[in-house]
């Protein structure tokens, strides 16, 4: 984790964190423009973030706090798309968007734009 974690930036964000981001929006989107809450395990691994950036990134194996965040993160429930069970294709689509893990996720914006094209 440590190494991931002091990877240079540009080599961490790719397409998955593109569809995570794309996902929420368009989330956000078909929910009426309701902002889209942080699940609990969301919002525990940004304060395990908040507290590990404010003592200088020390190295992660003695953070177990931020550990803890992450596997927590990791074992938790998907997000709960169950207001978008009038259009079930949609619902679909997104719930594979918004995976925790991004191996999880469809693998590019071009193909959920595809992917709710077709279920639109």
């Amino acid at each position: 984790i440590h190494q991931l974690v002091h990877m240079p930036t540009g080599s961490l964000l790719g397409p998955a964190c593109d569809v995570y981001a794309c996902s929420m929006v368009l989330l956000q989107c078909f929910r009426g423009g309701h902002e889209v809450k942080l699940t609990h395990s969301l919002e525990q691994l940004e304060i395990a973030l908040q507290v590990w950036v404010n003592r200088n990134c020390p190295m992660t194996q003695t953070e177990y706090y931020l550990l803890a965040a992450i596997r927590d993160l990791l074992s938790s429930e998907e997000r709960d798309l169950e207001d978008l069970a009038d259009t079930p294709k949609v619902q679909a689509v997104l719930a594979s968007a918004v995976k925790h893990s991004r191996r999880d996720r469809v693998s590019s914006c071009w193909e959920l734009g595809a992917m709710l094209s077709e279920a639109t």
